[in-house]
């Protein structure tokens, strides 16, 4: 865990009343005081009461950020009713009147569990404002130093789970919308180059081999074109295995003529998934990043599981980039335009280095806006698919009304609870935030005063 993310969980110290493993009664022994006569009644024996074992939620914000990603989370109840409810039962059993309280808080917490969301780190939001504040603390690392070109690869996952939908459209396609866009909003000095990977063959065996060895520059980097991208992006879909150790090999190969001492390289892997073919990605991202162009990895999981996000995490942390998880196009537009804001910032840095780092601290302030909000939306989304299932397993008779009414009380107090821990972690970034801002610009007068203008946008 980093130390940003240990620093805003010391400041916060949120609790949060967490429901316990649930056991079962003893029902072991004989019922005193009742003489067993033959002429006596047998009693009917009481139904056995299921047992619900308690999920442990997390309390505090270490672990919230490294807690996995629900069965469901994302899942929308009103919409795929049906399908929710399958494995909501699958998981949980029926709740009669023999339930007691300690089952309703396991019941609650195993349904938290199953929606449970990807909630975002907010070290990143402030990682990246060094970033946008030209680095005064990484001024050392020759990747964020100011140069006169300015280079952008984009290497995107054309393997078949690509062609999974999400807001009904495939993930490919909305991928390929969201370059189109970013890349035409690029300063005019940039290049830019688009390599896809997996595009060959099938998810089958016996194409294996050919989807594995399948990566292709579609288009070379060079200034932008609309209409020769857009014939690139025509000329693959979605359909085999995903080769990211190949893809990273072959980017490396592309930016070979864009060395770090006159070049700002940066490399936005897109994947969904975890490397299915030969190779180490995680060692080649590490390789790459000591490579002659020393690219700055950027890496985004669109809609990855969480044994993929555990791997593509990795690979960004070896190479000294970026790893973000994102779900929508929305999402995904505004990982990639973090570059052409880096770019932008470089052209202002020119023109005046404290007018750059003012529309640097507004940007940021916005970021920090989106991450609460990204934060509030999975919250939201969260509580309405908790609060819709519990009334559909009340209505269809699977748990009682008292079960019902203690299970949304649970639910509600832990939604309760993520909710202020993104208030009060969103102000803590916007403290921090004006504090790196005041440390930047007492920087630039530095700057100023010994007549340099190097700094790391």
């Amino acid at each position: 865990m980093n130390i940003m993310v240990r620093r805003l969980a010391a400041l916060l110290a949120l609790t949060v009343l967490m429901a316990g493993c649930a056991k079962e009664p003893d029902r072991g022994g004989e019922a005193k005081g009742i003489d067993p006569t033959p002429s006596a009644a047998a009693p009917s024996p009481s139904p056995a009461k299921p047992k619900v074992e308690a999920a442990m939620l997390p309390s505090k914000l270490e672990d919230l950020l490294q807690y996995p990603k629900g069965p469901l989370a994302g899942a929308y109840v009103a919409d795929q009713k049906d399908a929710v409810m399958k494995t909501v039962k699958e998981k949980l059993p029926k709740l009669g009147g023999e339930a007691t309280q300690e089952d309703y808080d396991a019941y609650a917490s195993q349904l938290i569990s199953l929606f449970y969301e990807e909630f975002p780190d907010p070290s990143k939001v402030l990682s990246d404002y060094k970033l946008a504040a030209f680095g005064t603390e990484d001024a050392a690392d020759p990747r964020f130093q100011l140069k006169d070109n300015f280079n952008v690869e984009i290497v995107l996952d054309a393997s078949g789970s690509m062609g999974g939908k999400i807001e009904g459209r495939t993930k490919m396609e909305t991928a390929k919308e969201a370059i189109q866009q970013f890349v035409g909003g690029l300063p005019t000095n940039a290049k830019v180059g688009l390599r896809v990977y997996g595009h060959k063959g099938t998810g089958s065996d016996a194409d294996k081999a050919l989807s594995c060895s399948s990566s292709e520059l579609v288009y070379p980097v060079q200034p932008y074109n609309a209409e020769t991208l857009n014939a690139a992006l025509g000329k693959f879909a979605p359909a085999g295995w995903t080769p990211l150790t190949l893809a990273l090999d072959e980017a490396q190969k592309d930016l070979s003529a864009y060395p770090a001492e006159t070049n700002t390289n940066i490399i936005y892997l897109v994947s969904d998934g975890i490397n299915t073919c030969e190779g180490d990605p995680v060692q080649k991202a590490a390789e790459i990043a000591k490579s002659n162009i020393q690219p700055i990895l950027n890496v985004i999981g669109f809609d990855v599981d969480n044994a993929g996000q555990k791997q593509l995490k990795e690979m960004a942390a070896a190479a000294g980039g970026f790893y973000t998880g994102v779900q929508t196009k929305d999402e995904l537009m505004g990982e990639l335009n973090k570059g052409k804001k880096m770019a932008e910032r470089w052209k202002q840095w020119q023109q005046s280095a404290k007018t750059s780092a003012f529309y640097a601290n507004s940007a940021k302030q916005f970021d920090i806006t989106t991450y609460s909000t990204s934060w509030m939306w999975r919250s939201l989304r969260l509580d309405r698919n908790l609060s819709n299932t519990a009334n559909a397993l009340r209505e269809e008779k699977y748990i009682t009304d008292e079960a019902y009414q203690a299970i949304i009380k649970k639910t509600s107090e832990y939604v309760q609870y993520l909710n202020k821990t993104n208030d009060s972690v969103t102000a803590e970034l916007r403290k921090t935030d004006q504090s790196n801002y005041e440390a930047l610009k007492r920087k630039i007068d530095e700057l100023y005063e010994t007549g340099s203008k190097q700094s790391t946008p």
